[in-house]
């Protein structure tokens, strides 16, 4: 997305990925971002994976309902301008199609 937010887009839905521990994001610059797996594997846009995980909510996450905590702000800050209760998708592991 155009706010560096990474989102998986599938044939039903567009989700943000938390995605598993060790993942780091990494910014290459204002349009194009990718995440760096804990194995050292790139994950970068265009990629087709398969994400193992567990569908969240914005008030799932630790502290997600308060808007002045890490989650809660960094989720609004993604979802901004979006209706409803988006869904999150907490990866548990990323294996590439």
């Amino acid at each position: 997305r155009d706010n560096g937010c990474i989102f998986l887009d599938s044939d039903d839905a567009s989700r943000w990925v938390v995605w598993p521990p060790g993942a780091k994001y990494e910014s290459t610059d204002q349009h194009d971002s990718n995440i760096r797996l804990s194995d050292g594997t790139k994950v970068e846009s265009g990629d087709h994976v398969r994400i193992t995980g567990e569908l969240l909510t914005i008030s799932d996450l630790p502290q997600g309902a308060n808007q002045d905590s890490m989650w809660g702000a960094h989720s609004r800050f993604c979802f901004q301008g979006t209706d409803g209760e988006p869904e999150i998708l907490r990866a548990e592991s990323v294996i590439f199609k």
